[in-house]
C-alpha cells in the first residue's frame, strides 16, 4: 500500500511540474513569444513645403490580434501614434524644419495591450537636397493705391507666370515712384518720391530691403530726408508712404508677399494704407527665379548608432485599436488544464 501511494505521488508531481512549465511558458512569454518579432525595413525623410516628412516601413511577425506603433523623434508621442493593424505598415511623421538625425522606433504589443516587441536602434537624417535648378527671368509691374469703397486701404493679387517650371527661390530686384500729381498738381506732395527694393523668397521665407531716396517725406517743402535701408520679413516688396505727424513710425506703406507657387509662375499679394496723402505707388522691377527640374524622390538607408534614447515610458499609454478591433484570444488557465487533465483520467 506505502509503494501505491509513493508511486502515485511520484506520479503527480512529474505531472504537476510538466503543467507549470506549460502554464509559466503561456504567462511569461518564453515560449509562446519565440516567433514573435518587429523591424524597421526602410526610412526616408524628404522636405516638403516648410518641413521635413520621416516615414518608416514597419515589419512585424506575431500571432492574430497584434498590432504596432511606430515613433519618430521630432513626431508625436509613442500615445498619440495609430496602431498599425497589418504588416508591412508605413508611418510618416512631419518632424519639423531642422536639419539633422532623428530615432526610429517600432512597437510590437499584444491584443491585450502588453508590449511584447521593439526595434529602437534606427536612425534616419533629414538633409535639405539641392535639386537640380535653372535660371529664369520674368519682369512684373503693378500699382498700388487706396480703393474708392476701402480708402484708405487697397488690396490686390497678380501672377507672374510662364518660367517654364515651379520657382524653388527667387530674387526680386526693382524701384518704386509716388504718383499724387492728379489730386495734389500745385504742391506736389509727396509725388514723385522714390526708392529702390532687393526681395527674397524661399525655404518658406521672404524678405525684402527698401531704401528711400531723399525727399521730403514728412510733405514739408524743403525738409527732406534720406531714410536707411531697412529690412522687412514676410514681404519681397515694401515702401512707407509721406507722413506729416511721424515718418519714422512708418504707419502708411505699399507692399508685397508672395501668397502662392504654380507650376510655372508664382502669385503676388499686394497690400495699402495711406490715410493721409494718399498717393498710388508704382512698382517695376524683375523676379529671377531658380526652377526646380523633375526629379524622382530617394530613399535613405538606415543607419544604426548606439545608444539612442528611448522615448519616456510614461509615453507608451495604450488606446483603442484604429479601424477594426482585434479580439483577444482566450487562455484557459492552470486549473482548468489541471482539472481537465485528471477528468480525462478517471472518466476511462
Amino acid at each position: 500500500m506505502d509503494i501505491k501511494k509513493t508511486t502515485i505521488f511520484v506520479l503527480l508531481v512529474v505531472i504537476f511540474s510538466f503543467l507549470y512549465i506549460i502554464v509559466e511558458g503561456d504567462i511569461t512569454g518564453n515560449v509562446a513569444n519565440e516567433n514573435i518579432k518587429i523591424s524597421v525595413n526602410s526610412l526616408s525623410c524628404v522636405w516638403k513645403d516648410d518641413s521635413f516628412e520621416a516615414c518608416s516601413t514597419i515589419l512585424w511577425e506575431a500571432p492574430a490580434g497584434y498590432y504596432a506603433k511606430g515613433y519618430i523623434g521630432g513626431g508625436e508621442p509613442v500615445s498619440q501614434s495609430p496602431k498599425l493593424a497589418n504588416s508591412p505598415a508605413i508611418y510618416c511623421q512631419n518632424v519639423g524644419d531642422s536639419e539633422g538625425k532623428r530615432a526610429a522606433h517600432a512597437y510590437l504589443y499584444g491584443s491585450g495591450g502588453a508590449l511584447k516587441a521593439m526595434t529602437n536602434n534606427n536612425i534616419v537624417e533629414c538633409k535639405r537636397e539641392e535639386l537640380p535648378t535653372s535660371k529664369s527671368k520674368k519682369k512684373f509691374t503693378f500699382m498700388a493705391r487706396g480703393e474708392f469703397q476701402k480708402r484708405p486701404r487697397g488690396e490686390g493679387t497678380f501672377d507672374i507666370r510662364g518660367f517654364g517650371g515651379m520657382p524653388v527661390s527667387c530674387k526680386f530686384k526693382g524701384k518704386w515712384v509716388t504718383d499724387n500729381a492728379f489730386i495734389e498738381e500745385a504742391t506736389r506732395i509727396c509725388n514723385k518720391a522714390t526708392g529702390t527694393f532687393e526681395g527674397f523668397y524661399g525655404h518658406g521665407e521672404q524678405y525684402v530691403i527698401t531704401d528711400h531716396h531723399p525727399f521730403t517725406w514728412q510733405g514739408i517743402s524743403g525738409l527732406f530726408t534720406d531714410p536707411a535701408p531697412k529690412m522687412y520679413s514676410g514681404y519681397i516688396v515694401y515702401m512707407n508712404t509721406c507722413d506729416r505727424i511721424n515718418y519714422n513710425e512708418g504707419r502708411y506703406y505699399a507692399r508685397a508677399r508672395v501668397s502662392n507657387i504654380y507650376d510655372d509662375g508664382l502669385a503676388l499679394t499686394w497690400e495699402y494704407f495711406d490715410d493721409g496723402f494718399n498717393p498710388r505707388v508704382h512698382f517695376q522691377g524683375e523676379a529671377e527665379c531658380d526652377i526646380a527640374q523633375e526629379q524622382l524622390p530617394t530613399t535613405k538607408e538606415i543607419e544604426v548608432i548606439e545608444p539612442v534614447v528611448e522615448p519616456e515610458i510614461s509615453e507608451i499609454i495604450e488606446e483603442e485599436v484604429v479601424g477594426v478591433p482585434i479580439a483577444e484570444e482566450k487562455q484557459s488557465t492552470f486549473w482548468q488544464r489541471v482539472k481537465s487533465f485528471f477528468g480525462s483520467i478517471f472518466k476511462k
